[in-house]
């Protein structure tokens, strides 16, 4: 896709005393922005699509090296930014000077006046893919009837417009982003449209989700980390991991992992675990025809005895007998 046109904006980001300046916008036909970074701070380029009034989205490839922000406070403010790493890690800090970091697989929802101070990525290339929508742009949009409300009717019933936190999705969040990213790649602007109204509602129900929990009094962000970790172990059961492992995926202390994650459900997430995977394998009991050694391997154990023992011990019988009582 060549990106030529008639307009050309420049963007400076305020670094320190001095300007810099950092992308320059070639615009074709209103409908897509090429932001192509020439400064010290950044390169790299950025597509950005105009997909409906007040609604665009995004893909970044670029290298950011403490990159400061504050030229970009009308650009973000009264926006709404849903966004997925899909390569390399980032730090960013909001106005406040709180700085958090994504990984890759993190996915952002950052709206309200939300800001940022900075961006940096480490020296390594960087790859997000996402939606961003502006609040006056999508009113005028629905107002004038050329949105179908019934996308956005969830985001206007929670909070989500006033909130900022990280997570890591859900199958359908995570499915939607490849296919944002296919659509991108085929410059699609008809599957373009649809995907953002899907991904906007969808993140809107996740969201929802959390909101109607009750977590003890956990923070949102140990509610999301705690129900991001649980389903990282509902969706992997073909595999034993030790509890240093998810700790330090999830970049949380060993004993923060144990402690919290007892406290929110009442078990420690180890035997959580092995309690799913032994559910997994009596199903393949009885529902299939595998072989009593294949079925050991397909929920994480290594040895045959050491998967009979544990089977024993939650159902009272062997992995032999179970399936004989099941047929």
């Amino acid at each position: 896709m060549e990106l030529t046109g008639n307009s050309n904006y420049m963007m400076t980001l305020y670094n320190k005393s001095n300007y810099y300046k950092h992308f320059i916008f070639n615009s074709k036909n209103g409908d897509v922005l090429l932001l192509k970074g020439n400064g010290y701070n950044v390169t790299g380029d950025s597509l950005v699509y105009r997909v409906a009034d007040g609604l665009h989205m995004f893909k970044i490839d670029a290298v950011y090296r403490d990159a400061d922000l504050k030229g970009l406070d009308s650009y973000i403010e009264d926006t709404l930014m849903i966004y997925k790493i899909m390569k390399g890690n980032i730090l960013f800090a909001t106005k406040d000077g709180k700085e958090r970091r994504l990984n890759c697989g993190d996915i952002l929802n950052a709206a309200g006046n939300f800001k940022m101070s900075k961006f940096h990525s480490f020296n390594k290339e960087i790859e997000c893919i996402g939606i961003s929508f502006y609040y006056k742009g999508i009113m005028n949009a629905i107002e004038n009837q050329s949105l179908n409300k019934s996308f956005l009717e969830e985001f206007y019933k929670s909070d989500l417009l006033h909130n900022i936190f990280i997570h890591r999705g859900n199958y359908k969040i995570n499915k939607l982003f490849q296919e944002i990213k296919n659509v991108i790649d085929d410059d699609n602007k008809i599957l373009m449209k649809a995907k953002s109204f899907e991904l906007l509602s969808e993140s809107a129900i996740y969201h929802n989700d959390f909101v109607s929990i009750d977590y003890k009094g956990l923070s949102k962000e140990k509610t999301i980390l705690f129900n991001n970790i649980k389903e990282f172990l509902d969706n992997n059961l073909d595999q034993y991991y030790s509890m240093e492992f998810i700790a330090e995926k999830f970049f949380i202390s060993l004993s923060g992992l144990k402690n919290i994650f007892y406290q929110v459900y009442g078990i420690s997430p180890y035997i959580y675990h092995l309690n799913k995977r032994l559910e997994k394998a009596a199903i393949l009991l009885t529902k299939s025809d595998y072989k009593i050694k294949d079925i050991y391997k397909k929920v994480g154990f290594n040895y045959h005895s050491n998967f009979s023992k544990a089977f024993q011990k939650k159902y009272n019988c062997t992995p032999s007998q179970y399936r004989k009582r099941g047929s």
